[in-house]
């Protein structure tokens, strides 16, 4: 059966999204784990939280400088006081893990524990190295 010109065009266009989709299903996973979900990075300082705040609410609901001057200590006493939270809490989650961490281990075979341990490891000295960032951020 010999398709027309109209037909081509018609099946061209067919194929074109079914490639499209298939493109994106495929790169999708690695897109959110690379460009929306970066483990090894700091959350942002405090002062960085505030101006992106003040910016998306300056935009959204179009408000006037008076109004951001207004706005501002009240935001930027709230991106302190998260952060400082979350400095608090992060002792505590840090026992959490490690406490797991034990529980875990107790139902590893020796290679499994071994290989546990330096997961555990990799983790800390990312940690660490996070740690290190934000506080050259601040």
């Amino acid at each position: 059966m010999a398709l027309n010109f109209r037909s081509k065009q018609w099946l061209a266009g067919i194929v074109l999204l079914l490639c499209g989709f298939i493109v994106g299903v495929l790169t999708s996973p690695f897109v959110m784990k690379n460009l929306f979900h970066r483990p090894d990075m700091p959350p942002p300082p405090p002062h960085v939280v505030a101006e992106h705040i003040m910016e998306r609410i300056t935009d959204e609901l179009s408000l006037t400088d008076e109004q951001v001057k207004q706005i501002w200590p009240s935001v930027e006493q709230t991106a302190n006081k998260v952060e400082a939270l979350r400095q608090t809490i992060e002792p505590q989650i840090r026992e959490i893990l490690d406490n797991d961490a034990k529980t875990v281990e107790q139902f590893l075979t020796p290679e499994q524990k071994k290989r546990h341990m330096e997961l555990i490891n990799k983790f800390k000295k990312r940690q660490e190295e996070m740690e290190k960032r934000r506080k050259k951020q601040q």
